[in-house]
């Protein structure tokens, strides 16, 4: 009670106070009590609060979605390797490069020269930064066969070219038309098409693990033909298909491509030609 009774008598020494100073207090003014309730530290405990009770709610329980069937992986289907000898009958044509069979084997100009000499085809390109020839066989008519060959690099960057010109024929004079198919010495080969000096790519530069690089290398090169249909290997591995049907038939040559160097040579030997037949 010690706090209470000092807030009790602040009002009555005010008023004291006030005494000294006024003349005349008429009627003294009863002091004014203020109660401020206090609770003593050893008072009763308050009533704890009530809560509402709650109710609990049941969480749903979700019902899981059946998996997925998985059914089996289909395994893709890879179509066979062409064979290089499908329906491959008799030997029609040779070459031991001797220079007997009237080949134009003495073609030289200021790009590349070809000549047959002890059983091999010699090919040598003189023009830097490119130059394309090529030399054909021109005492036979060719149409479904399987041509093979095998070349020797002997001197060969890898922007220098060498292949196997076939079905090649004229329709006007000095206007030649034929296929080829052309490896080079970074390990590549593509397929062309030339209609009198015109170069198109009908299959364009890969790279294949089959083929031999650089200088100094020896590569099969083997083409199956049929109808429309050609099938192109190095060194009995199948590279690619191609279909065009623009030459039925034609004659046999070699094909260089003097690429950067301007001082590649190749050497071809072992020509030979076997039929094709229908099936």
């Amino acid at each position: 009670m010690r706090n209470l009774f000092l807030i009790v008598l602040l009002p009555a020494l005010a008023l004291a106070t006030a005494g000294c100073i006024a003349s005349v207090v008429d009627t003294p003014i009863p002091p004014t009590t203020v109660i401020i309730p206090t609770f003593a530290s050893d008072s009763a405990t308050a009533p704890p609060t009530v809560l509402p009770e709650v109710t609990a709610t049941e969480t749903p329980t979700a019902t899981p979605e059946p998996s997925p069937t998985v059914g089996p992986t289909a395994t893709p289907t890879i179509p066979p390797t062409p064979d290089p000898n499908k329906n491959v009958g008799d030997v029609v044509f040779t070459d031991n490069f001797t220079g007997e069979i009237g080949w134009l084997w003495t073609f030289k100009d200021d790009v590349a020269e070809f000549g047959a000499k002890d059983g091999q085809l010699n090919v040598n390109t003189f023009k830097k930064d490119g130059g394309w020839r090529y030399s054909l066989y021109f005492d036979a008519v060719h149409g479904d066969q399987q041509i093979a060959v095998s070349a020797h690099t002997n001197r060969c960057a890898d922007a220098d070219e060498y292949g196997v010109a076939y079905r090649g024929h004229t329709e006007l004079a000095d206007t030649y038309n034929m296929y080829i198919f052309s490896l080079n010495c970074a390990g590549q080969a593509r397929a062309l098409k030339l209609t009198g000096a015109d170069l198109v790519s009908l299959k364009d530069w890969q790279e294949y693990p089959a083929i031999n690089k650089g200088a100094n290398a020896d590569n099969t090169i083997t083409i199956w033909m049929f109808k429309d249909e050609f099938n192109f290997y190095v060194n009995d591995q199948f590279l690619f298909t191609l279909i065009d049907s623009t030459f039925a038939e034609g004659y046999y040559g070699f094909f260089v491509n003097g690429g950067a160097s301007g001082d590649a040579s190749f050497t071809f030997i072992n020509l030979a030609a076997k039929e094709v037949k229908t099936p």
